[in-house]
Order: C-alpha cells, then sequence, then structure tokens
C-alpha cells in the first residue's frame, strides 16, 4: 500500500510547487523591466506591485499617486508596476505637455482592459482608448458648450433648493448631519435629474433607489476590491469566473433606469434639456449617418470618420498618414496617386463595405 501512496504524495508535492513556481514567475517575472530600461523605479512587491495600500482600501488613489510622486523628487519621470504591469510616472510638466498633445496618438491607452458585454458601464470616454476614445469624445465634446450646460442651470437650481432646506430644517431642530453623506446624496440628484432625467430624491427619501445604486457602485468594499484587481491584472481569470468590476445588479438597474426613460420620451415625444435628451439627439444623428453610407455622396464622409477603427483593429494593415493623403487630396483624382495609393484605394474599399455595418454597431 505504501508503494502506491508515497508516488501519489510525491506527485501532488511535485505539483503543487510546479503551481507555486508558475504563480511568483507570473507575478514577478516582469520586475526588472524599468531595471532593464534604465529607469527610477521603486521596488515592486509581489501581486500588489506599488499599489499595495490602495489595492487594500488602505488609502485613495489620489492620495497614493501624491506619495509615489513626492518618491521620485527631483526625476522627471518613473517607474511603477501595477501588480505586474510596468506603467510610467510623468512628473516633469514639459514631458506631461508632448504625451498630452504633440505625441498623444502614441499614449492614448487607459491602462484598462476591458470586457464591454460583461461589463458594459465601465465602457465610457474616462475609460476607453484608442479610435473609440477619439470617436466618443468628438460625439460629446458639442454637448458639453457651455450654452447647453446653461440650459441645465435650472435642473442643478432646483437641487440646491432642496438642500438649502435641508439643512435649514435640521438646523432649526438643532440636529447633526454626516456632510460627507448629505454632498454625496446632493451629488446623486445632481447626476439623476442631469444625467439620467429622473427625480432621485435622495436628500429627502433615505430609502432612495438611485442613492443605494450609487453607494453599491463607488462605495470601497473588499469585494468590490477583488473584482477590480481580478478585472485588471487578470482578465483571464476574471473571464472565466465571469466577474465584473461593476456588480450585476448595479448595471442591470442603470441600464434599465435609461432604457425606459429615453422609451417614454420617444413615445410621449417628451424633451428635457439635460445630459440624456443630449444623447438621444447625437443617437439620431449616428443613425442619419449610417442611412447616408447608402448614398454614394457620402462615402467618402463615412469611410474618412471610421478608417482609424479599422487600422486599430488590424483590419486593415496600412499606414494611416497615406490613407490620409488619400482622402484629403486624392479621392477624386486617383490618378494622381502612385501605384501604392492606387492599390490602397481597392484595399480601403473593399475592405470598409465589409466592415462598415460592424463598426456602426458598436
Amino acid at each position: 500500500m505504501e508503494f502506491f501512496i508515497e508516488p501519489l504524495y510525491i506527485g501532488f508535492f511535485v505539483s503543487g510547487l510546479s503551481f507555486l513556481a508558475v504563480v511568483h514567475w507570473y507575478f514577478n517575472g516582469n520586475f526588472n523591466y524599468w531595471k532593464k530600461k534604465g529607469v527610477p523605479y521603486l521596488k515592486p512587491e509581489p501581486f500588489f506591485g506599488n499599489l499595495r495600500d490602495l489595492t487594500l482600501l488602505r488609502t485613495s488613489t489620489a492620495e497614493m499617486f501624491q506619495k509615489l510622486y513626492h518618491e521620485f523628487e527631483g526625476h522627471p519621470f518613473a517607474g511603477l508596476y501595477q501588480s505586474r504591469t510596468p506603467a510610467l510616472l510623468l512628473r516633469d510638466p514639459e514631458l506631461i505637455k508632448i504625451f498630452l498633445a504633440k505625441d498623444f496618438q502614441h499614449s492614448q491607452h487607459r491602462g484598462f482592459k476591458l470586457d464591454e458585454k460583461r461589463d458594459p458601464l465601465t465602457a465610457n470616454i474616462f475609460t476607453l482608448g484608442g479610435p473609440r476614445w477619439r470617436i466618443l469624445r468628438t460625439k460629446l465634446t458639442p454637448s458639453f458648450t457651455s450654452v447647453k450646460i446653461k440650459q441645465m442651470f435650472h435642473l442643478m437650481e432646483e437641487c440646491s433648493e432642496t438642500l438649502q432646506s435641508f439643512l435649514l430644517e435640521s438646523a432649526k431642530r438643532g440636529e447633526e448631519v454626516e456632510l460627507k453623506e448629505v454632498l454625496a446624496k446632493f451629488s446623486t440628484d445632481i447626476i439623476g435629474t442631469c444625467a439620467f432625467g429622473i427625480q432621485s430624491n435622495s436628500m429627502t427619501d433615505p430609502d432612495s433607489e438611485f442613492r443605494k445604486m450609487g453607494r453599491k457602485m463607488f462605495d470601497p468594499t473588499i469585494a468590490s476590491a477583488l473584482r477590480k484587481y481580478m478585472q485588471l491584472f487578470l482578465p483571464t481569470l476574471a473571464k472565466i469566473l465571469n466577474v465584473s468590476i461593476i456588480g450585476k445588479e448595479v448595471t442591470r438597474f442603470f441600464t434599465s433606469v435609461v432604457k425606459e426613460t429615453v422609451e417614454y420620451r420617444e413615445k410621449h415625444g417628451v424633451m428635457r434639456n439635460d445630459f440624456l435628451q443630449l444623447l438621444m439627439q447625437l443617437r439620431t444623428q449616428i443613425r442619419s449617418d449610417v442611412a447616408a453610407a447608402g448614398n454614394k455622396n457620402e462615402e467618402r464622409f463615412v469611410f474618412h470618420r471610421w478608417f482609424h477603427l479599422l487600422v486599430d483593429q488590424k483590419e486593415l494593415s496600412i499606414d494611416p498618414g497615406l490613407v490620409q493623403h488619400f482622402f484629403d487630396h486624392s479621392w477624386h483624382s486617383i490618378g494622381s496617386l502612385k501605384l501604392q495609393g492606387v492599390e490602397l484605394c481597392f484595399v480601403v474599399i473593399e475592405t470598409l463595405y465589409q466592415k462598415i455595418q460592424a463598426i456602426f454597431e458598436i
């Protein structure tokens, strides 16, 4: 009997050691990246990199990076590790300007690995990168003009009057108030009325569903920290375990709120000066662009808008500068292009016709 048990134990022992070795290599194998580059860096820790306190909810994101910023006093930039992933910390204002302006095309990625199907609320202008971000920003920028924001002022004013009444009543009764919670409720009411087009009544209703979901979305918990860690640093494992940064209940709630509000406004012809109305108008404009794509006279307009996305998705293996030249100078005079440009013309047209519908559905 012992003859069969011992090899079994040895097998388990070797398998365990192998597993630990793989885990150790996975989380530590990249920790010499900045050393090889000659970039100043802090010694990282397994699993956490340089963000242990942030991952364990001991500090806020702002405080964490402020601390890291001061650790590299005198250096224009430094290397960090987000778990096992190298990240560059910029300190010099001129260098930051170069990254955000002159060389922005090389630094558009936000560092987030998104799964929009499983976690749709995370795919927003703050987390997207590349052509998806550029298209979304181009579309949303006109919605944030001073004129359109001023149109929402009366909505904010109503929330401010509710806040004032709440504080006056509390003062008359001599009650203490938790200012953080009060301002969180005030912010929730502002977001609810300006962004979602609903009256959340967080200030007057302690059981407001909107406020409850806001807490679940933003309040730090061990569970939310683990979900975020897995999604950002172990995306494959998160996908296998169906883990998302934002809870399923929260996602369903906000998705249904927007869907029901939009359907109600479209059905009853309701118009309201809020951000949701601007997005509805934007959707109508995009649908018009899609319809225009069927018109031969609009081909250049549609192709020019979407070719960047194709290149980023590696559907087109071409030089974006050459494509830009094609659109700017040679759409109506293909003969002026060299052979490479003529070939490019046919590649662009053929591929775009195959992919254009899929792009518009994104």
